[in-house]
């Protein structure tokens, strides 16, 4: 889904992307931008998240930091962001998105809220060019794509399983990933679980 994502962005080489929410969607989704020659500025507001970007050596930042639109600023000398990804279904990230991309620029939506409605200022958007786009999942070729990625060792999913159980510790997983506590959780099921 990531490789979809960045593909269906038209993310060029050289572009910045700014990514809300550094789960493990999210790092998949910087590794994807990073695999296309581009520069991923992530965004999340647990510090957790923030440390775990930043020690895989992705641009990080809190949401809550008053020097986002500063770092992308800086990182873009001034011009804006190109791509924003939302992973993190909140009006928040469409909003804080939408203000540091560049005229032209678009955001692209990874993950919504069924019941999450966003109020968009459709003149600002109109005005500054900018387009809204949306991937849901992916296709077999995206899925070969990301497949290579791997295989080529260009992306890793390295210690993005913070969990593995057995699958009679269910509630135990669900309540890890609940409070933050876990990236990713995997069951294991079987005699050797």
């Amino acid at each position: 889904c990531a490789v979809r994502a960045v593909r269906r962005s038209a993310l060029g080489s050289g572009d910045v992307a700014i990514i809300y929410g550094l789960g493990t969607v999210g790092m998949l989704l910087a590794r994807s931008v990073v695999a296309r020659g581009a520069h991923p500025i992530g965004v999340d507001v647990l510090p957790q998240r923030v440390d775990w970007a930043l020690s895989h050596g992705v641009m990080a930042c809190l949401a809550t930091e008053t020097d986002v639109a500063e770092r992308v600023r800086e990182r873009t000398e001034g011009r804006g962001a190109d791509v924003a990804f939302i992973t993190a279904g909140s009006s928040l990230a469409m909003s804080g998105a939408l203000g540091l991309l560049r005229p032209g620029g678009s955001v692209h939506i990874f993950a919504a809220s069924p019941v999450q409605v966003t109020a968009l200022d459709v003149g600002a958007l109109y005005s500054r060019e900018q387009t809204l786009t949306a991937t849901y999942s992916s296709s077999p070729a995206d899925l070969r794509a990301a497949f290579d990625l791997l295989a080529r060792g260009i992306a890793s999913v390295e210690g993005f399983i913070s969990h593995r159980l057995p699958l009679e510790s269910f509630t135990e997983g669900v309540k890890l990933f609940a409070d933050h506590s876990a990236r990713k959780v995997y069951f294991e099921i079987g005699p050797d679980a």
